[in-house]
């Protein structure tokens, strides 16, 4: 039995380090971003392409001069392209304050529907086909770690005072997989990230930062849209919905911490176990 505790205790070690050592932020940290641009030579109407690259995904951000033709639609589009296997794929709210519970820009707040589409695989059936659901809060993950306002302390069982990114799940992609992300909202407006027509932008052309970035890593406004680059999307009606796009491979560590608590537990039910023993000894 004091084998076993003492595996035990190795394994709690080993899940506490990539629990706290894998920080949610660090899915972006320092991003391997190129740059081309196709019609160098006219300083108005070329287009700039950025790839943002984040371990097993990359978002293609495609962005047009003022006088470009497709300028008058929409100034970018981007994509997401999955370059490992079985890797997951999120979106996240963008938290816009930190002084209670409520959410403005959260998901569930701006959109009833969201999905994708294939604009590229290695598998060519995919193409031009997707999949849309329905958001479902029952369904939502909790995403990095969660915080209590500041400035809004309330006790009571609604727990308002803890602010929480949570991530909706879009499916799981392999290598050579592009697709673009569709969002509609309560009205039936649609839009899509990389069709022309509709308006969004990710990355730089997103001029709102996550509130909460700014206050778990102590950095600025500026800083935080570097720490969680956000995207957006225009549904109409005067509706833009911001969020995040978060990739981990399939079978990752349970997030949030929870890898520790099933060994904590094992670890809890085996010292039980000793005393036990050891009571019926004497």
């Amino acid at each position: 039995m004091k084998r076993i505790l003492a595996i035990l205790s190795v394994a709690l070690v080993g899940a506490a380090v990539p629990v706290f050592a894998a920080d949610f932020y660090d899915n972006f940290a320092n991003p391997n971003i190129s740059i081309t641009r196709a019609d160098p030579n006219n300083q108005w109407s070329g287009v700039t392409t950025q790839v943002f690259s984040y371990g097993n995904y990359d978002v293609i951000r495609t962005q047009y001069d003022q006088y470009h033709p497709v300028a008058a639609y929409q100034d970018s589009f981007y994509r997401i392209r999955v370059t490992g296997d079985n890797v997951d794929l999120y979106l996240t709210d963008a938290t816009d304050n930190v002084g209670g519970a409520y959410q403005v820009n959260a998901l569930e707040n701006k959109i009833s529907k969201y999905g994708y589409t294939y604009v590229a695989s290695a598998d060519q059936s995919k193409v031009n086909t997707g999949n849309i659901t329905t958001l479902n809060t029952s369904e939502r993950i909790k995403v990095g770690e969660s915080m209590e306002s500041p400035w809004w302390h309330d006790d009571t069982s609604n727990n308002q005072s803890v602010i929480t990114r949570y991530g909706y799940y879009l499916g799981t992609f392999q290598a050579g997989d592009e697709i673009e992300i569709y969002m509609q909202d309560s009205t039936g407006s649609f839009s899509k990230s990389n069709t022309q027509g509709f308006m969004g932008s990710y990355g730089d052309g997103v001029n709102f930062a996550d509130t909460l970035v700014q206050y778990q890593r102590n950095v600025g406004w500026l800083e935080a849209k570097s720490v969680m680059p956000l995207a957006a999307l225009d549904v109409g009606n005067g509706n833009r919905v911001f969020y995040g796009i978060y990739g981990e491979t399939s079978g990752s560590p349970l997030p949030g911490g929870a890898a520790v608590y099933v060994v904590a537990g094992l670890l809890a039910f085996g010292f039980i176990v000793l005393r036990r023993r050891k009571a019926i000894a004497v």
